[in-house]
C-alpha cells in the first residue's frame, strides 16, 4: 500500500487530514486521489507521464 502526501485537506477513513500530511492508501485510492489532484506526484512519475504524453502527441495518438 503506497504512502501519499496530500496537497489539500481530505477526509480519510472518517478523519480529517491536513494538506502536507502523509497517509497510507490502497493503489485504487491513490489513483483516485491523483485523478482528483489531491496528492503530489513524485517527480520521476510526473516526468514519465510527460514523456508518454509527448510521445503520443508526436505520433498523433491519444
Amino acid at each position: 500500500m503506497p504512502k501519499v502526501t496530500l496537497t489539500a485537506p481530505h477526509t480519510h477513513n472518517g478523519k480529517g487530514v491536513a494538506a502536507g500530511e502523509t497517509i497510507e492508501v490502497s493503489d485504487r485510492e491513490a489513483d483516485w486521489l491523483r485523478d482528483h489532484h489531491l496528492i503530489s506526484v513524485p517527480a520521476d512519475k510526473a516526468q514519465a507521464v510527460k514523456n508518454v504524453k509527448q510521445e503520443n502527441d508526436d505520433h498523433g495518438t491519444a
